[in-house]
């Protein structure tokens, strides 16, 4: 398939060909080039704030090094670094699950100790729910690809009846910088070491369990029963807790989990 790009970007790519990045659920465009990875999204604050946090993390955090960021014609082009490494849902971390979610555990505090006083992008539930109500006029945030229970006869009537329930039993938020979409799927790791992170497109200051509820679910997802078949493992997403030093918080669990319905 030939792919044509803006020529801003023919320096950087010159005539490599890109594969389809087909993981995850990004309404982003992903191609995959031998060391480069470039984003095209539709303009808006996820892109843009995606690339103000890449510049502000360089040197903080491992992520991606950013070689351009441009909007042309309601497009929004983003060209970075490929990351070494593997995800962390591959069978070579997932082999091992107590040392997974050990690690897991280790790189959500790395995100904690930045000082939330200087990050450039505001995530927090105003923001948020802002958002949300957004993705709902706009047909973004639907009924599929949510969890079994969350709208039926045992659930929510609509996202728009979920909204209003999120409005009305915001939680009190403990702010600090977070990755925002905390899940095995975007962390890389090269061996026993943390390569970086990806898709830092919901990324800024936040309240720490929108990071801990989606990590969770991603760690009870991939171990104990949506992407694997092995009962056994359903204890390793509350090992999470152990890790991280802090009891578990099931209104606040089920908070940021119902609010990534509308995401």
């Amino acid at each position: 398939m030939n792919h044509i790009f803006p020529e801003r970007l023919s320096k950087w790519i010159g005539s490599q060909r890109p594969e389809m990045d087909t993981v995850g659920l990004s309404a982003s465009s992903v191609y995959l080039f031998e060391n480069m990875v470039l984003k095209v999204s539709r303009s808006g604050s996820e892109s843009q704030g995606e690339a103000a946090m890449l510049r502000w993390l360089h040197g903080k955090l491992p992520v991606p090094k950013m070689f351009e960021f441009f909007s042309q014609e309601g497009t929004d082009y983003l060209l970075m670094a490929r990351l070494p490494g593997t995800m962390s849902c591959s069978q070579d971390y997932l082999k091992d699950p107590e040392v997974l979610v050990q690690r897991l555990a280790v790189s959500l505090k790395l995100w904690w100790s930045l000082d939330p006083l200087e990050c450039p992008v505001n995530q927090c539930l105003d923001v948020k729910l802002r958002a949300a109500k957004h993705n709902i006029e706009t047909g973004i945030a639907t009924e599929e690809n949510t969890e079994p229970h969350t709208y039926g006869p045992n659930g929510f009537q609509s996202p728009g009846h979920l909204l209003t329930w999120l409005n009305n039993n915001r939680p009190e938020e403990d702010l600090c910088v977070t990755h925002g979409d905390f899940c095995l799927p975007n962390l890389f790791f090269d061996g026993d070491s943390l390569s970086g992170f990806l898709d830092l497109s919901r990324s800024g200051v936040s309240d720490r369990w929108q990071d801990i509820a989606l990590c969770w679910r991603s760690i009870r997802d991939n171990l104990s029963g949506r992407y694997a078949r092995d009962p056994s493992a359903q204890h390793y997403e509350d090992l999470l807790f152990d890790y991280l030093d802090i009891p578990k918080d099931p209104v606040k669990l089920r908070y940021y989990l119902l609010l990534d319905e509308l995401f």
